[in-house]
């Protein structure tokens, strides 16, 4: 699952890194640029409709679906003919991103048995360490090889996908017939302090996601930067949250976790 989530976070962020490339094969401005970046953010809101949707499945589906949208889709942004076309691709494989990370957190979490903290830590290291190298070898692929061979690099995510069918337990115990406000009550308490959460999450993701979208952009346009070497900072501060998952997920086994948040 780890590596699952290394692939599907990898193809979540591969347009950052060489959004300069696309904006100038598709003749972009700043402001078109950018509301491909909200595409991405809202695709990630349907994550709660999702996680619900998730509930009511006696296997979990959405891990295989939405790791198997995520690979054929997003990497086809790199032979995209037009503005619309690249929208389309990058709506179907942002929600394949999201229909990902419900079932497959909860899967890991299963996993994990009693490490559950440390567990999760490595499966969001997976993904985080996606999030770190994309920005490195993205750019190096375009420069070398070319953005319009893009799509090749489903394939790595679609063999992933046969390994977690082969291996991987998809049957889900939770998986309910109870109805989905019954299923809301079931927080009891917890709906305030999860609302909470998740506003911080994101405010935190937003910031994130306008900081790391552009920044290629910038590095090239303004300080000359070669894409690949503009993809280096993206790295080293996705990288740091490598280090934050691990060492923060390690904690999260030994300390109070109120303090840790």
């Amino acid at each position: 699952m780890t590596v699952a989530h290394f692939c599907v976070d990898s193809y979540a962020t591969m347009l950052a890194p060489v959004l300069p490339l696309v904006i100038e094969r598709l003749d972009l401005s700043l402001a078109g640029a950018g509301i491909l970046g909200t595409i991405i953010s809202v695709c990630n809101i349907s994550q709660p409709l999702l996680g619900m949707w998730a509930d009511h499945m006696r296997r979990r589906w959405l891990v295989v679906g939405g790791l198997g949208m995520a690979a054929m889709c997003s990497p086809m942004m790199g032979v995209a003919p037009s503005y619309w076309v690249l929208v389309t691709v990058l709506c179907l494989g942002g929600f394949g991103v999201a229909a990902f990370h419900p079932q497959a957190f909860s899967l890991a979490g299963e996993l994990s048995g009693s490490r559950r903290s440390f567990g999760l830590a490595l499966f969001v290291f997976g993904g985080t360490l996606g999030l770190g190298i994309t920005p490195l070898w993205v750019p190096s692929f375009a420069d070398r090889i070319g953005l319009e061979w893009l799509p090749i690099v489903a394939i790595p995510g679609l063999l992933f996908l046969l390994l977690v069918l082969r291996f991987v337990p998809l049957d889900n115990p939770h998986g309910a017939t109870v109805d989905s406000p019954r299923r809301l009550r079931g927080f009891n308490g917890a709906a305030r302090p999860l609302a909470l959460i998740t506003a911080v999450v994101i405010l935190r993701s937003v910031t994130a996601l306008g900081f790391t979208f552009f920044l290629t952009v910038l590095l090239t346009r303004e300080r000359g930067l070669s894409l690949v070497e503009a993809g280096i900072p993206l790295a080293a501060y996705n990288i740091a949250g490598v280090a934050g998952a691990l060492l923060f997920g390690y904690l999260g086994d030994r300390v109070n976790t109120r303090s840790l948040v």
